[in-house]
């Protein structure tokens, strides 16, 4: 029996971008309204400005057996001209609204879609374009530090390409816990690693009442901690300072999230 429900293994979705640029991000469903949710700096320099000017979502269906990815192309600067791109003034987090939807199943599948200008399907899975996380978030107030997390994204820079260890096209998953959590700026932080390409893939926190395990997505992947290495020459007055992921990582709530949409 597997740890998590089946269809969580496809919540996170892959988006490249035409500078070369890639990280990860989900779908959510609001007022028929599909939003695709993933961290600020993915599409964003640091001036506000766009990275590229296009890219592609990707993704696969929850049914495990079927290959054949989900693909839609999105023209990200006609998106941002009409509204269907919105930035956070002041967290890691950014939502694109690409298409609506209609429900034509119980089983997440969403058939009937029409796509946003700019927006082109060029693939879809036997299930239907896309699979949400709608009924299962959790608010920053909610979240409980000790409690078991599951990180889902694509961490590019691991790895070597010439060895071909692992498929870049498919998510990985790791297990961590949640470490703290921190009300100033309502993150969450996590005793587990991230790497780049990570940036933007959803966490979600396990937890227990009673029989009942509960799986509820808690917020977006935003940046790793990092620790400093500090080594100096006294005599010489020298000294290099090296940086070092430190295997805690920070989350940006999914509170911040629904102020967008």
């Amino acid at each position: 029996m597997r740890s998590i429900p089946e269809n969580n293994l496809s919540y996170s979705l892959l988006i490249k971008l035409s500078n070369g640029g890639q990280g990860s991000g989900f779908n959510l469903i609001k007022d028929n309204n599909l939003y695709y949710v993933t961290a600020k700096h993915v599409l964003f320099a640091p001036d506000g400005t766009l990275l590229a000017p296009t890219g592609s979502i990707i993704g696969y269906s929850p049914d495990t057996e079927d290959e054949t990815p989900t693909q839609v192309d999105i023209n990200l600067e006609l998106l941002i001209k009409e509204g269907n791109i919105i930035s956070h003034p002041t967290r890691d987090v950014a939502v694109v609204r690409y298409a609506s939807v209609i429900p034509t199943n119980e089983n997440g599948g969403h058939h009937n879609v029409n796509c946003s200008n700019g927006v082109n399907l060029i693939s879809a899975s036997k299930l239907g374009v896309v699979n949400t996380i709608a009924d299962q978030l959790m608010q920053f107030k909610d979240v409980l530090v000790g409690n078991d997390v599951i990180l889902f994204g694509y961490p590019s820079s691991i790895g070597v390409d010439m060895a071909d260890q692992f498929d870049k096209e498919r998510p990985l998953l790791r297990k961590g816990i949640i470490a703290a959590k921190y009300k100033k700026y309502d993150t969450i932080i996590l005793d587990c690693p991230v790497y780049y390409g990570n940036s933007g893939g959803p966490a979600m926190q396990i937890s227990q009442e009673g029989l009942k395990t509960h799986y509820n997505i808690m917020g977006v992947v935003s940046q790793y901690v990092p620790y400093e290495d500090v080594w100096q020459n006294v005599k010489n007055g020298l000294k290099n300072s090296s940086w070092f992921n430190s295997g805690y990582s920070v989350v940006v709530s999914i509170d911040k999230v629904l102020e967008l949409i």
